[in-house]
């Protein structure tokens, strides 16, 4: 973000008439990253295998439904810029892999943390470091955000 902020002052400083420096696209990308509104919730459930191919993970059609619910509930009673989404579920990631820069920004910046608490649940690495994560990180307001931090974990037996 500092390259990008440099960038800019570049920008401003420049004369009349002068090639203007161009940011990088990774630098433009990580300041629309930036204000893109952070979801409100994020949902930590374990992966189960899918009916299809055989070893294939993924959410099932219940934790789907509920995702889909609790978005739409949250959406009606919460005003969000247009096209933002109210929660974060990741569908593609199977379990057991690395995460990916998706997932950790928005567990990073959710405001909840949504757990489907079940056995296999509780007995997975992954969904235990997504909790740790989200319950250690240390919440900055930022000045000039008129929203206040509501942060918390519900924990919802599945």
């Amino acid at each position: 973000m500092t390259e990008w902020a440099q960038s800019s002052e570049v920008l401003r400083a420049s004369e009349p008439g002068l090639p203007l420096p161009i940011p990088s696209s990774s630098i433009l990308d990580e300041a629309r990253e930036l204000r893109r509104p952070a979801p409100l919730f994020f949902l930590s459930y374990c992966n189960a295998t899918w009916g299809g191919a055989e070893g294939q993970r993924g959410p099932d059609r219940w934790v789907i439904k509920f995702f889909n619910d609790l978005s739409e509930n949250v959406a009606q009673l919460v005003s969000r810029p247009v096209g933002s989404d109210p929660g974060f579920m990741d569908r593609s990631m199977p379990g057991g892999v690395h995460w990916t820069d998706e997932l950790l920004v928005a567990l990073s910046r959710c405001r909840s943390f949504v757990a489907l608490v079940s056995d296999p649940y509780l007995a997975s690495h992954w969904c235990r470091m997504e909790w740790h994560a989200f319950s250690q990180r240390k919440v900055i307001r930022r000045a000039g955000d008129g929203e206040t931090a509501q942060v918390g974990i519900i924990p919802v037996i599945w």
